[in-house]
């Protein structure tokens, strides 16, 4: 990672860590290294980060890393989560994919429960092509996105599984949002 990919990544952390509340039990699908279990400190009552590869030896106090897919590698005794975070996860995932992924996330949030997550305006593929090219970022998966529309399609996938919207907002200059979903 570069400075500026540190930066970034610290900046949606704050985001989603502020629409965290302290104590909550919480599972990141995407986790890498757990960097948003450490940004927590404290606040965090417990976690599960899952991730095809996350970075192996950063399970810490209050948290654990798993190997794999989401949900299906999960372990049966996983139980409910008081929030699920997705961080620059979703539009990595074709349509499909999206609609299984919100009715999972439903089903494994507890009555009231929260999806927080980041996802980047589609401008951004371009942008960090270029950044590429220089090498001012590190970013090894643009090639995985499909100009998902963020500002128009991520509301509706999950109001139509019964998730009421909290929060939809714009950070880095409008290139990122920032959306809270609260379950039934």
């Amino acid at each position: 990672m570069t400075p500026l990919d540190d930066y970034l990544r610290n900046r949606r952390m704050s985001r989603v860590g502020g629409l965290i509340p302290s104590g909550s039990r919480v599972l990141d699908v995407g986790c890498r290294d757990g960097h948003l279990f450490q940004y927590l400190g404290d606040r965090l009552g417990e976690g599960v980060g899952i991730d095809p590869e996350p970075l192996a030896g950063h399970d810490g106090e209050r948290y654990r890393l798993l190997t794999g897919w989401f949900p299906q590698d999960l372990p049966d005794d996983v139980g409910t989560f008081d929030v699920i975070t997705l961080v620059a996860v979703l539009e990595h995932l074709q349509p499909d994919a999206q609609t299984q992924l919100v009715e999972d996330c439903r089903r494994l949030l507890r009555p009231g429960g929260r999806v927080v997550l980041t996802v980047p305006s589609k401008e951004v593929d371009t942008i960090l092509s270029v950044l590429m090219k220089v090498r001012l970022v590190a970013d090894d998966s643009v090639d995985q996105h499909w100009g998902f529309d963020a500002r128009r399609l991520t509301v509706p996938l999950f109001e139509q599984a019964g998730f009421t919207t909290l929060v939809h907002s714009t950070f880095q200059l409008g290139l990122n949002n920032l959306f809270c979903f609260q379950a039934p």
